[in-house]
């Protein structure tokens, strides 16, 4: 994992994914890049007939107000990166989020970004989802507060998918460098396909030592029991498949990777 694309937001959030980028980064001698993207006011406005007639000083106001909320996220950035040492580089993009990170992060090996918050911008949830399915790269997601260390102790979530196997075999520079690897599989998340001791031979023969287990969900449900292992067994880092199931049934009936996805309090890296 030699280049990081470390993916800026809002300054709340950003030291979180700076800090989460650094531990990363000193473990693989990565180059971080830093992204952040001013949108512009067509980005916001519905164009043709539902066009809204807004005034000059609203639409230089909100450019400013971008412009400056980017302007402080590049001063966050390259403050950081002087004083972790990181080899660093930014781009600035402007327009649309999603594009940019579609067409930016296609050359990384992976992109760190905040977890959105429920309820709040759809922004962050966009810039996610563009970076997960746009890129064809895994994700690495900060939750709110950081644990004390990231990637000691590894938890595989494990469901059978071949999302999850992609991403497993993303993170395998993550996995050797652990002291800890645990796989995970859960009755009510599996799906046809290989069990938890099929993936704990398979890291084997990679030189990686993995315990394995596969518990019963209960009334948890799969997420539910997936979290409830990975602070049991006091991992740092969760390494999960994303949306096994489509993104429209999880929003509607829910399913693990939204649910950890709201609720992880470790970081946890996705592929799709």
């Amino acid at each position: 994992m030699r280049t990081i694309l470390a993916i800026l937001w809002s300054e709340p959030t950003a030291p979180m994914v700076l800090d989460l980028a650094t531990r990363v980064a000193k473990t693989f001698n990565s180059h971080v890049t830093g992204l952040a993207v001013r949108p512009t006011f067509e980005s916001f406005i519905p164009s043709g007939d539902f066009g809204l007639a807004l005034s000059q000083d609203y639409i230089e106001r909100i450019q400013a107000e971008a412009a400056t909320r980017v302007g402080r996220l590049r001063e966050m950035f390259l403050a950081h990166a002087g004083r972790s040492g990181l080899d660093h580089g930014w781009i600035e993009g402007e327009g649309s989020s999603a594009s940019t990170i579609a067409n930016v992060g296609r050359l990384y090996d992976v992109a760190i970004l905040a977890r959105p918050d429920i309820g709040g911008s759809a922004e962050p949830e966009i810039m996610l989802e563009a970076a997960l399915f746009e890129t064809g790269r895994p994700i690495l997601v900060a939750p709110p507060t950081l644990p004390p260390e990231t990637g000691r102790r590894i938890m595989i979530a494990w469901n059978g998918s071949s999302e999850t196997a992609r991403t497993m075999s993303d993170s395998l520079p993550l996995l050797k460098a652990a002291e800890e690897v645990h796989v995970v599989s859960v009755d009510s998340g599996m799906v046809p396909g290989p069990g938890s001791a099929d993936v704990a031979r398979y890291l084997e023969r990679h030189d990686i030592r993995a315990t394995h287990a596969h518990v019963a969900a209960g009334d948890r449900g799969s997420g539910g029991a997936m979290l409830d292992e990975a602070k049991r067994l006091n991992c740092d880092l969760m390494i999960k498949g994303a949306y096994t199931q489509s993104r429209l049934k999880q929003m509607i009936f829910g399913g693990a990777t939204q649910h950890i996805l709201n609720n992880a309090e470790i970081p946890v890296f996705f592929a799709h």
